[in-house]
């Protein structure tokens, strides 16, 4: 096995954050992936130190959604960290998986 901060690197996850959280929805039965996305994410950023990720499998239309939200830089003039990465179809999700501290 590839160890994980290993594996985080080679998806392009951020090396500065402590934690990679994982959120997974596709086009069928999660209901509204991007609201959920939206309130982990900003939750998140307001804690510091977490990456993230979300994959929307072939919902396209969430996963146009969430790249397009206007995610906060700055809250009170603290620096929020970066954006949650947003992917659609990944063949290598297992790969994600695996990097992820939280599912």
């Amino acid at each position: 096995a590839i160890p994980t901060k290993r594996l985080q690197e080679h998806l392009g996850l951020s090396q500065e954050h402590s934690m990679v959280v994982l959120l997974m929805g596709g086009g069928e039965g999660f209901g509204s992936l991007v609201k959920v996305a939206i309130a982990i994410g900003e939750r998140l950023m307001r804690i510091g130190h977490v990456q993230l990720v979300v994959i929307c499998g072939r919902n396209s239309e969430a996963q146009q959604d969430l790249q397009n939200h206007p995610w906060p830089f700055h809250l009170n003039g603290t620096s929020m960290g970066i954006v949650p990465k947003v992917l659609g179809f990944v063949p290598n999700v297992h790969e994600y998986m695996s990097a992820a501290d939280c599912l």
